[in-house]
């Protein structure tokens, strides 16, 4: 008997498999899909040198630095705007320094630290128009990318639209176009929307005790420092780098910090560090290797950080990049850095860089916000003033000997200036747009 039933089975099977082919759709669809083509490049090109170059329009914008009476702006993958601005009123593009694969950036004296796909290049800025290269650390950054033993070296990825008949037998039918070509997520790529405070230039909140003086970053930043040693972050290491000789410094340790690590901001010898899941608080008693003490969970979302007076601004938003869906301003108590405790969750649009001082908040969300933030518990009701209008992406505020406080607003519509002594009526001094031809 089981084997009259046995043959039933194969039997039944046979005839339905010759059915199915007889019968094999024929069908095509005509789609249009976005791929991602990927961006090799060779050991030369990697390591092609620094060129200065005429100052040209800007178009992908990444970073933004205060240097001095220089404003220095990122344009992602390919190098550093250079803006002169003695007149906040009138800042003057004086030159372009093509850096291959350059997202990050940072100044201490008259060095700049720039990040070259795997290299750290140390660039004497001391003449800022005849830059001269001092040294390259080769490879510190090689684990963000991967090396095809064809094609060389994976290092981005071009957005194709593509119109293409598929044949609805085809697995791709199914809607699964978006990564046809080879996914690749590195701390670089990850960050290719992201922007950079380290410090407000009002105050030098980093804490630093080494004599040559630095720039200031972004709410974004990647790159930072505190005493004589540099900082800087990818998608999950924190590397330190010693600064005793400032024209070349040296790496001294690497340390995973987690995963999908965004920002870091000092604040006196403490780190905070900003990821898609949480922000973390790190130790600089021995500056050379960062001790972990605490950590402090939100939401998947993306999350720079500031912190002022023992208080930590952190604001998470959702996006392409980020997951999740929050839009919030989070503030935190961290006078216990061991145990930081929340204190309040404000709901916003869409928040991104963000600067803190004395008590002032200014917010990227739906243009530029101002809010006073004396009370934590409702800094939502203080609400000074909000510039509709542009889309914006980090903020730096400024001051000059005449006692009034500037801010500088980076986004991807340009570079915005504000006078904001007065935070109630800010007025706007100038303005460089982003050439989107």
């Amino acid at each position: 008997m089981k084997k009259f039933i046995f043959s039933i089975v194969v039997l039944s099977t046979f005839v339905a498999i010759g059915f199915q082919s007889c019968i094999k759709d024929t069908c095509d669809n005509n789609t249009t899909y976005t791929r991602w083509v990927p961006i090799y490049k060779t050991d030369a090109e990697m390591q092609a040198p620094p060129q200065y170059q005429a100052a040209r329009p800007m178009k992908n914008t990444g970073k933004i630095y205060f240097y001095g009476k220089y404003i220095l702006i990122n344009e992602r993958k390919e190098g550093i705007h250079v803006i002169d601005n003695s007149n906040p009123a009138n800042p003057l593009p004086v030159g372009f320094l093509n850096i291959v694969g350059n997202v990050d950036m940072a100044v201490k004296g008259n060095f700049l630290y720039a990040d070259s796909y795997r290299d750290l290049l140390t660039i004497d800025i001391s003449t800022i128009s005849n830059p001269r290269v001092t040294c390259r650390a080769q490879d510190v950054f090689q684990s963000l990318f991967w090396r095809d033993p064809q094609r060389g070296w994976l290092v981005d990825y071009k957005q194709e639209s593509v119109n293409e008949t598929i044949d609805c037998n085809d697995p791709r039918f199914q809607g699964n176009f978006q990564y046809e070509y080879l996914t690749f997520a590195d701390g670089s790529i990850a960050t290719k929307n992201s922007g950079n405070i380290s410090a407000s230039a009002f105050t030098n909140q980093n804490g630093s005790t080494a004599s040559a003086p630095a720039g200031v970053g972004g709410s974004m930043a990647r790159f930072t420092f505190y005493d004589k040693y540099l900082y800087c972050i990818d998608n999950s290491m924190l590397r330190t780098f010693n600064l005793t000789n400032l024209d070349c410094p040296s790496l001294s340790n690497s340390q995973q910090v987690g995963w999908n690590i965004e920002t870091v901001f000092p604040y006196k010898d403490k780190l905070f560090i900003g990821s898609t899941t949480g922000m973390f608080i790190y130790d600089l008693v021995n500056p050379t290797i960062p001790v972990f003490m605490s950590r402090f969970d939100h939401g998947r979302a993306c999350d720079p950080v500031v912190v002022e007076n023992d208080v930590a601004y952190i604001t998470v938003r959702s996006g392409n990049n980020c997951g999740g869906t929050l839009n919030q301003l989070q503030i935190v108590n961290v006078s216990n850095l061991k145990s930081p405790q929340l204190i309040r969750t404000f709901n916003m649009e869409n928040p991104r860089g963000l600067s803190v001082w004395d008590n002032t908040l200014y917010l990227c969300d739906a243009g530029l916000k101002i809010f006073d933030a004396t009370d934590k518990d409702r800094v939502d009701q203080n609400l000074k003033t909000q510039i509709k209008g542009f889309d914006t992406f980090d903020v730096i505020p400024y001051a000059y000997n005449n006692n009034k406080k500037y801010l500088m607003v980076i986004g991807a519509d340009g570079l915005y200036q504000f006078d904001v002594t007065d935070n109630t009526k800010p007025i706007q001094l100038s303005k460089i747009l982003v050439n989107k031809g």
